[in-house]
This record gives C-alpha cells, structure tokens and sequence, in this order.
C-alpha cells in the first residue's frame, strides 16, 4: 500500500496501478502489460494474480478484433415488441400482508385484470391488484410479504402512460 491509496506493482512487461486501497477480493483492476491496457483480477498476495495479467493482453485482442470486424453473432428476434420506458405501469400494494400472484412472468395482461392479492394474515380481508392499464408482466417482488406502499408489480405497456423520472418506481 502507497502513499495515497493506491496499490502499485511492476515488472519489465507488466505495470498496475490501482486507485483504491484494496488487498485481496476478486476485483477487476486497470494494468498494463507491453504497452496494452487490460484488466487483472485482483486476488494475489499484493492484490494482483500476474498470470493472469501476462494472458489478458492476448484475449482482449480477440475480443477488440471480433468487435471491429463485426464477426459476432447477430441478437436473436425479441419475443416481443419493445415497449417504451414510460409505458411501464408500477403497481403498488395499498395495504400490508401475503403476496400471492396470480399471474405468471412474462403474461400479457389487459387493463382491469387481477395481477396478484395481499392477504391481510390477522382478518383475512383479501386486497386485490389490479392493473389500470395492461401490458406484459415483466417483474414481480421476490418477497412473499407486502408492507403498505410496497411495488409489487411491474408491467411494460405499448402506450406512454408516465413522465419525469422514469426510473424510480
């Protein structure tokens, strides 16, 4: 370790530094190696595994000349149309209790239609989700219990229904 924080190590062909105070882990770091810039890994004594290194300038050349050439394969078709970001409708549960979904991922889902329901677990009282506009089903909380408040579902609908930050639920 440096002054500064920084991890230095060097050899004739190889050269790394590291812009934070780390020792052990397995992080990825800028090196150079023969003038290339490539990635270590850093999981050495010093924080660097240097055979690694010493192949990486190699392998990145193989990866920058398929890229350039254009000889990676083609994506395959989507299963579906792409839908715009502000299309998304985010549903969210009003009350607290057991998630329990109804539909599967991926489901093509019209306005109006049971997603899921929260079960209230002391009175029973069942709270239907409801979607307002439609779309495909694409995530659903991982958790099986809705605090009030909670998104619990999350669809990608074909007409823009949101503005402002579209990226915050």
């Amino acid at each position: 370790l440096q002054e500064g924080g920084y991890i230095g190590y060097s050899e004739p062909a190889i050269s790394v530094e590291v812009a934070a105070p780390v020792i052990g882990g397995d992080e990825l770091v800028p090196a150079s190696a023969g003038g290339d810039d490539i990635v270590a890994i850093n999981d050495g004594p010093i924080g660097l595994n240097v055979p690694d290194i010493a192949e990486a300038p190699g392998e990145a050349g193989v990866i920058k000349e398929r890229h350039s050439e254009g000889s990676a394969a083609a994506s395959p078709a989507l299963k579906n149309p792409p839908t715009p970001l502000a299309g998304c409708e985010y549903i969210h549960s009003p009350v607290s209790g057991l998630i329990l979904h109804r539909k599967p991922l991926g489901a093509k889902i019209r306005p109006g239609e049971v997603v899921a329901e929260i079960v209230d677990p002391i009175t029973d009282q069942i709270t239907p989700l409801v979607t307002e506009h439609g779309g495909i089903l694409y995530a659903r909380h991982w958790a099986k219990f809705a605090t009030a408040g909670m998104l619990v579902v999350r669809l990608a609908g074909e007409r823009e229904i949101r503005s402002g930050d579209l990226l915050v639920g």
